[in-house]
């Protein structure tokens, strides 16, 4: 699955077949993430950004700048099983078979929306991709089912930036019932900023080491 179209400079393409999950380390903690973002400057994310390209559709994108390589972020983000131990309000990550061997992840989130407990989940497949010529690396994801979401499919995208990398992460939504799009506009603007602040926390913590077991 494609969901935004392909970039000319991205060179490879690589689904990966069932394996058992690879371990990172887990030292990152909340008050961690807390410290991140009371700090402000680099650990912030730039401001995110809200389209609407349909009525009951919104397209949010948010980035960030991570003091790490690329392939730190990468090993972060592909290690699926272990998302929810450090992404805020998120309940659940976790590998599913995939019928022809790539990367299928069941995902689940809790969220209070309008007062009341919102609890969403969406089974997404995934594709990353490799550039060989420059280092820049995605994963995108592609809805595969999911009983709250009509439409929910979008890209991390890493780009090198000397010894850092920029974090992009942009997801293209539509709500199935009677929650309204606004709604979840709303929570996903909200809580955006502090999953790309773990995420760069977690991936900022990781050793030399620990990217060579990852790998």
């Amino acid at each position: 699955p494609r969901p935004i179209p392909s970039l000319s400079l991205l060179s490879h393409t690589r689904s990966t077949p069932l394996l058992p999950a690879r371990r990172l380390p887990s030292r990152l903690s909340v008050p961690a993430v807390a410290a991140a973002a009371a700090a402000g400057g680099s650990s912030s994310p730039e401001r995110v950004t809200i389209l609407s390209p349909a009525p009951n559709r919104r397209r949010i994108v948010s980035s960030i700048i991570i003091d790490a390589p690329v392939r730190a972020a990468w090993a972060v983000l592909t290690d699926y099983e272990r998302l929810a131990e450090y992404v805020p309000n998120l309940a659940m990550s976790r590998r599913r078979e995939h019928p022809r061997g790539g990367i299928r992840i069941e995902q689940c989130g809790v969220q209070s929306i309008l007062g009341f407990k919102f609890k969403a989940s969406v089974v997404m497949d995934m594709t990353e991709e490799i550039a060989m010529e420059n280092s820049q690396r995605r994963i995108l994801f592609s809805m595969f089912e999911s009983r709250d979401f009509a439409k929910f499919e979008g890209v991390w995208h890493m780009t090198p930036l000397g010894e850092k990398c920029r974090l992009r992460y942009e997801v293209e939504i539509q709500p199935r019932g009677l929650i309204p799009v606004k709604a979840i506009e709303w929570r996903i603007k909200k809580d955006l900023p502090g999953n790309l602040i773990a995420v760069k926390s977690k991936t900022e913590s990781l050793t030399e080491a620990d990217l060579r077991e990852a790998e």
